[in-house]
């Protein structure tokens, strides 16, 4: 969902739909980070990944300051949302790295055990 978001034109009639997604994403992680035991990076988190005002919604009948400042909100959500996925990523990658380590030795150690294949001469 996230990179679907994150790959949406940041254009001006996108612009509140992009923060939501953004602000929204961003509150839940809040969550799982505190209630994770994950506390101690709820500095690093609030830190990349600000609170932003959410953008007044699309009409057609808007000024074009308006539209301006709801492309500029579009764009920022957009990056925010493209920061949130690979930081995601990244803790996700970290919280399973034991035992992605554990299972590829097991594997390695697997293959080794085993007699060569092809033909021997």
């Amino acid at each position: 969902m996230v990179m679907e978001a994150a790959q949406v034109e940041p254009t001006y009639q996108a612009g509140e739909a992009l923060a939501g997604a953004y602000l929204g994403l961003r509150e839940e992680m809040q969550r799982v980070v505190e209630d994770a035991g994950l506390a101690n990076l709820r500095v690093e988190f609030d830190r990349l990944f600000p609170t932003v005002d959410a953008p007044p919604p699309y009409s057609p009948a808007l000024p074009e300051s308006t539209r301006a400042k709801l492309a500029a909100a579009a764009n920022e959500a957009q990056l925010g949302l493209a920061k949130l996925h690979g930081w995601i990523q990244g803790l996700i990658d970290e919280q399973t790295l034991d035992e992605r380590m554990r299972m590829e030795a097991e594997e390695k150690a697997k293959l080794e055990g085993r007699p060569p294949t092809g033909f021997t001469s």
